[in-house]
């Protein structure tokens, strides 16, 4: 009778079930169309960006909310999730690579150098076609390779991290249908349990996220998903401060502006202002809650996040 009791216990309840297809049918409807970028720009070597932003968080985490206030500003243009550094990062990774970089002359320190060129190629034409000088990305696959984007473009570029609640990042992961089994997502604890498999790859690289940022604690500004929604008037000025930008309330208005669109949110064309989502993972019951818990302890503390409230 027991063993029944805790059987039932664990299963999602229904109305969970019901808003997590709910949201699928939503995410299929409004995901946005690519939007290629039409306008021809002429290469100009001596125009380069060389103090760009790296908005760094999570799937889920508020990343494209916060890709769209920055894109908002009128010096700083920020693609839709670009992708292509994480087949950069082979280069400098990849044994056979490097040999054969080294017996064409280029040590590490010149590949990396080269890597910044190359990616500066692509972005400074980005935010040129803008008529802004200077660029921003928002990949959240980038939080795994931290340390490469600092070696190819530190010691000037700048780190915005966003953080918010994990269990409510992972609540929604799950209602997404994300699924971190495959090599691509190069899983350090692998669970054949479905939640505890996003658990775990949640903790994984949240915890590669702050390591980082206690490492360069200098160029990096925090900013927690649930205090930018409540009060952004108040948040974003010390943000783009930190930035060296000049404060524009007219990002408050980022969703009247224009903004290229890729692969993302698919809610983000229909998002108007701040829509703070909070405490959604309470529908879970108290076995998954317990598990979470249990994996994520570490991360919950450093963060300042409880499961008790």
């Amino acid at each position: 009778m027991a063993a029944q009791q805790r059987h039932r216990d664990y299963r999602t309840p229904l109305r969970f079930t019901l808003r997590k297809l709910r949201q699928k049918i939503t995410r299929r409807i409004l995901q946005p169309k690519i939007i290629r970028q039409d306008r021809l720009v002429v290469v100009d070597e001596s125009d380069r960006c060389t103090n760009p932003i790296f908005l760094i968080g999570l799937h889920r985490s508020g990343t494209t909310l916060m890709r769209q206030i920055v894109d908002s500003h009128s010096r700083i243009a920020c693609p839709a999730e670009s992708f292509f550094l994480t087949g950069f990062n082979q280069v400098l990774q990849n044994v056979r690579y490097q040999r054969g970089l080294q017996g064409m002359g280029f040590d590490r320190q010149a590949t990396a150098q080269g890597l910044n060129r190359a990616a500066g190629y692509f972005f400074d034409n980005y935010r040129r076609s803008k008529g802004k000088p200077r660029w921003a990305d928002k990949t959240p696959e980038y939080v795994r390779i931290l340390p490469f984007i600092e070696e190819v473009f530190g010691p000037t570029c700048q780190y915005v991290m966003l953080y918010r609640h994990p269990l409510d990042v992972i609540n929604s992961l799950l209602a997404s249908g994300w699924d971190f089994n495959t090599e691509q997502w190069e899983c350090l604890t692998y669970h054949e349990d479905h939640f505890l498999n996003v658990v775990s790859y949640h903790a994984d690289v949240l915890q590669r996220q702050l390591d980082f940022q206690y490492e360069h604690e200098s160029r990096c500004h925090v900013i927690r998903y649930e205090e930018l929604v409540a009060d952004p008037a108040n948040i974003l000025p010390p943000m783009f401060e930190f930035l060296g930008e000049p404060w524009e309330p007219e990002v408050l208005a980022f969703h009247e502006k224009s903004h290229d669109r890729g692969v993302g949110d698919g809610y983000a064309p229909a998002t108007k202002g701040f829509r703070p989502s909070v405490g959604n993972w309470k529908d879970w019951n108290a076995q998954q809650i317990e598990q979470a818990r249990s994996i994520l302890a570490r991360q919950l503390e450093q963060l300042g996040y409880s499961i008790d409230d």
